[in-house]
């Protein structure tokens, strides 16, 4: 196998992982929305919706596990809009409607980051194919 066809398939596996762990937090994020959708009382301070809390350790442990992905942007947007939600979850900034703004954030940002690690995963498939085709005689 040449380099530049291993080089591709590193590549592509490399994009396949970030892609599924994108796809691991986006499955949390739905989580949590339906828990923060399902709140129907006052609250006045994170301890009056526990529910919440499971939810958003899901989501902080699909970002804790998220492969690096070097080249995407939105890997920042992600991290200041957890930063943001996390502020509001512990209280010093409570507010269910900034909860909500931050999951919104949060599923913007993943859904563009998803976008860009599907065009990076699709050249390097792209480049994996062209390699082939040159070894073919």
């Amino acid at each position: 196998m040449s380099d530049t066809l291993s080089d591709a398939l590193s590549q592509a596996a490399a994009w396949q992982r970030v892609i599924h762990g994108l796809h691991v937090f986006q499955a949390a994020l739905d989580g949590f929305r339906a828990a923060l959708s399902r709140l129907d009382r006052p609250l006045v301070a994170p301890a009056d919706a526990p529910e919440l809390l499971p939810e958003w350790l899901a989501c902080q442990s699909a970002l804790d596990e998220l492969p690096d992905a070097p080249g995407l942007s939105a890997s920042d947007r992600l991290a200041l809009a957890r930063r943001e939600m996390e502020e509001y979850l512990r209280g010093d900034r409570w507010s269910v409607a900034g909860l909500r703004g931050c999951a919104a954030e949060l599923g913007q940002t993943c859904a563009a980051e998803l976008a860009a690690a599907d065009r990076e995963l699709r050249r390097a498939l792209a480049a994996a194919q062209h390699a082939v085709e040159e070894q073919v005689p």
